[in-house]
């Protein structure tokens, strides 16, 4: 930007061509850096945001509706009792006499006004009347025959061009360069083509400067205005990325595929993870059943010996208990 505002300092002191050129290269260069910039400023607060903070966001930089400011100054009760009363009526010398004021007052020196019709060729279109819409048909046309696609919204009969699909995310780089390069050569569509404004049309010039840190208003006096300026472009081209499931969606079409095509429900299931934890409880308790513990150490215990006659091995053993006898190693 500093590069910029010595190049235009130069051409005002020498106004030749080589300073325009210069300067208006610096000055479209700024202007693409600034529109990148903010581009990509809007895609980082967008992207990965619900919509309430969307909004809030954009409420921020000034989209949105405005919020009603009524102005502590202004005295209500008198603005209602002007309203409020009859209109104040003039005699008719006083109309006569200021009418024939009027008519004695000298006439401009130009071209009477007429109105004539303008037929359907003339109007090429709903909104080609008028010069917003007579650019807007001019850039979209220009993006359909570079990117060979129609912009959302649009037919080929309004922008008058071949007949395309309607433009998907794979045109959206397409969209933008196109977008940014015409915007650089602005001037000469306008040049070539006839989109006039409307009657009631003012336009208003305006230079930005930088502003040094000491000549900062600190407070506004009687005599001075404050003024929101809203900047916006020609056209607006909104892209929206919708969720085609969810996850609740996702869940419902698979258990329905899954029922139709396998039999299958959320009971079946559940029978099955019955069945696996009875598997597996059912293992559990024949492996302690069949636990064998193991042998303890024979180091320093006492061994019993059980002494009993030989003819009582071959009868009925009787209830009668045994003498056992103990003997130490």
């Amino acid at each position: 930007m500093a590069r910029r505002d010595r190049a235009k300092r130069r051409w005002r002191r020498r106004t030749t061509d080589e300073n325009l050129v210069s300067y208006k290269n610096l000055r479209n260069r700024c202007s693409r850096l600034c529109r990148e910039a903010k581009r990509r400023y809007f895609d980082d607060n967008l992207a990965n945001h619900n919509f309430a903070d969307a909004w809030k966001f954009l409420r921020s930089v000034g989209i949105g509706k405005s919020p009603v400011i009524v102005s502590k100054d202004v005295d209500l009760i008198s603005l209602n009792h002007h309203f409020s009363l009859s209109p104040v009526t003039l005699d008719s010398s006083t109309k006569s006499s200021t009418l024939l004021n009027l008519s004695s007052l000298p006439l401009p020196t130009c071209s009477p006004f007429n109105l004539c019709s303008v037929s359907e060729d003339d109007d090429q279109g709903t909104f080609a009347g008028f010069h917003q819409g007579c650019m807007t048909r001019l850039i979209l046309r220009r993006v359909v025959n570079r990117c060979r696609c129609l912009p959302f919204d649009y037919t080929s009969k309004e922008l008058d061009v071949e007949d395309f699909t309607i433009c998907s995310w794979e045109h959206y780089i397409c969209i933008y360069q196109t977008i940014e390069m015409i915007e650089v050569d602005i001037k000469d569509i306008i040049s070539d083509s006839e989109c006039y404004q409307r009657c009631d049309y003012v336009e208003y010039d305006s230079e930005v400067e930088f502003v040094k840190h000491q000549r900062h208003l600190t407070a506004l006096n009687g005599t001075l205005s404050r003024v929101l300026v809203h900047f916006s472009q020609n056209t607006c081209m909104k892209y929206r990325r919708e969720v085609l499931y969810t996850w609740d969606q996702m869940l419902a079409n698979l258990g329905g595929i899954f029922g139709l095509c396998l039999g299958g429900s959320v009971i079946s299931v559940i029978e099955l993870i019955w069945f696996l934890l009875e598997v597996i409880y059912a293992v559990l308790c024949s492996f302690c059943k069949n636990y064998i513990a193991p042998k303890e150490k024979e180091k320093g215990k006492e061994k019993v010996f059980v002494i009993t006659h030989k003819e009582m091995l071959s009868k009925k053993t009787s209830g009668k208990k045994l003498g056992k006898y103990k003997f130490m190693n």
